[in-house]
């Protein structure tokens, strides 16, 4: 089977469509395949359209298939899946990076002109991702200065903006992401990747890059969706480190923000740190607690407290305090932690995961 001057015209029709991705992957059913599908780069299906020869994508046959293809994919490849049909795969992005990966499953034997007809449609997505891009900068601009606004404190001032430019308003209790070791990322390679594992509704990422790093504000959904992705974002690229942490009040965001800046870069690379089902339960919770979301001033009460053994007088007067304002951090401490620091055996804890973390000797 050739693919005729048609084909390639309702190809080039396909990309000028409502829903284009929709179109192009039915046009590839149209003209010799079994089904298609667009993928992220770690596998994940973005999209998928049966020809006329299937019912539906079988998932199993779709994972076994993306399991045959080497992957990153850094150029056309060829395999049999596990229903015993020839497979194209072929790298789709923008300048840079692939971002996605378009997966082809031949309708009978794979000829070179549906070879010649895949990479045609591999490069009209390519080009819609391009567009996509530029259509995208100003608003990935605008939420770049949201997200920093956030980060700094400025709550209101970010929720104004938002609303001013029509963005929805940050989540009010994000999960917060970092990823470092991206200096030679652009800041639309590194979103093309993530928003493209992101589902319909939920694209728009607040997120900004500052020198080696990207950090992302995230809703529920997106960090659900997104956390697979990270982790193999991980495995293909180990100069990485990424950082996930428990949902955290926006407005108490910025005084956590410290201590995430050093968990992430004391990190070694080609590692996930994963903090997103932080509890507070042991002694090195409360500690990280303490950090997370109190002041450095209550931290130093805490280990003045406890290394003069409840002593008030002396433990003030070595942090150059009141005893007053030495109870009200205190008291602060202990309305967080949810006990008392003059019950010994809760002290005794502390104190030993206060020294195990370093912070007191």
């Amino acid at each position: 089977m050739s693919i005729s001057h048609d084909g390639y015209a309702d190809l080039v029709r396909a990309a000028g469509a409502k829903h284009p991705i929709s179109a192009i992957l039915s046009c590839l059913a149209d003209n010799g395949t079994a089904w298609s599908a667009l993928l992220t780069t770690s596998g994940r299906l973005i999209e998928s359209v049966a020809g006329k020869t299937v019912d539906a994508v079988d998932p199993g046959v779709l994972k076994g298939s993306v399991e045959v293809i080497p992957r990153p994919l850094v150029r056309p490849a060829t395999g049999v899946g596990p229903d015993d049909r020839e497979l194209l795969a072929f790298p789709v992005g923008a300048e840079g990076r692939a971002t996605a990966i378009l997966l082809m499953a031949g309708d009978g034997p794979v000829h070179a002109d549906l070879h010649r007809f895949g990479a045609s449609a591999a490069l009209l997505l390519r080009l819609l991702l391009r567009d996509t891009r530029r259509m995208q900068t100003v608003s990935r601009t605008v939420r770049d200065s949201v997200a920093r606004l956030v980060f700094a404190g400025r709550i209101d001032s970010a929720l104004e903006l938002a609303a001013e430019m029509g963005l929805a308003a940050p989540p009010r209790r994000p999960h917060i992401v970092c990823v470092r070791g991206v200096d030679d990322w652009s800041r639309d390679d590194l979103l093309d990747l993530f928003e493209a594992a992101l589902p319909p509704g939920a694209q728009q990422l607040l997120a900004y890059n500052d020198d080696d790093e990207c950090w992302m504000l995230l809703n529920g959904m997106q960090f659900q969706a997104l956390g697979p992705e990270l982790f193999a974002l991980v495995d293909r690229n180990p100069a990485l480190r990424v950082l996930l942490t428990e949902q955290v009040p926006i407005r108490k965001l910025s005084h956590r923000w410290q201590h995430w800046m050093a968990d992430i870069r004391k990190a070694p690379a080609g590692t996930v740190v994963d903090r997103s089902d932080y509890s507070g339960d042991t002694a090195s919770d409360w500690v990280h607690k303490l950090q997370r979301e109190s002041s450095p001033q209550v931290v130093d009460a805490v280990v003045e407290y406890l290394r003069h053994r409840g002593r008030w007088e002396t433990a003030a007067e070595t942090l150059s305090i009141h005893r007053n304002t030495l109870r009200y951090r205190v008291s602060s401490a202990e309305k967080l932690l949810g006990f008392e620091l003059s019950d010994p055996t809760f002290a005794a804890r502390l104190w030993l995961a206060l020294r195990a973390e370093g912070i007191a000797d």
